[in-house]
């Protein structure tokens, strides 16, 4: 479970309540919305068949709908953050999209 703010004690219940049924949850209270730990998520994901997110909030625009995003993506489009000033070309280049950078990412994807 990667859960948000109030969500945390519930991910804990519903943790507790698996194990009695010999399923074994991970939770991570992941305390921060934005930014959030992409980090964190990265490591964990290829360690559980399931990610659950958990948030009082709706899902579109929310964290879920972020975590989802995130592991779906193959990260094609400039980054959530401030970024410099530079033609478009120079920033396409510089966040890897231009053709050649996507060619390159999508054959480094498909030897994984």
């Amino acid at each position: 479970f990667l859960a948000v703010g109030n969500m945390v004690e519930t991910a804990l219940q519903a943790a507790k309540m698996l194990d009695r049924q010999q399923i074994h949850a991970t939770v991570v209270n992941m305390r921060f919305v934005k930014p959030w730990d992409e980090t964190l998520v990265a490591e964990l994901a290829p360690q559980h068949k399931l990610i659950v997110t958990m948030e009082d909030h709706v899902y579109q625009g929310g964290f879920s709908q972020m975590v989802q995003a995130f592991l779906q993506r193959k990260e094609i489009c400039v980054p959530d953050r401030f970024i410099e000033h530079g033609t478009v070309q120079q920033l396409y280049e510089r966040y890897g999209m231009t053709a050649e950078a996507v060619v390159g990412k999508v054959s480094e994807e498909l030897q994984n």
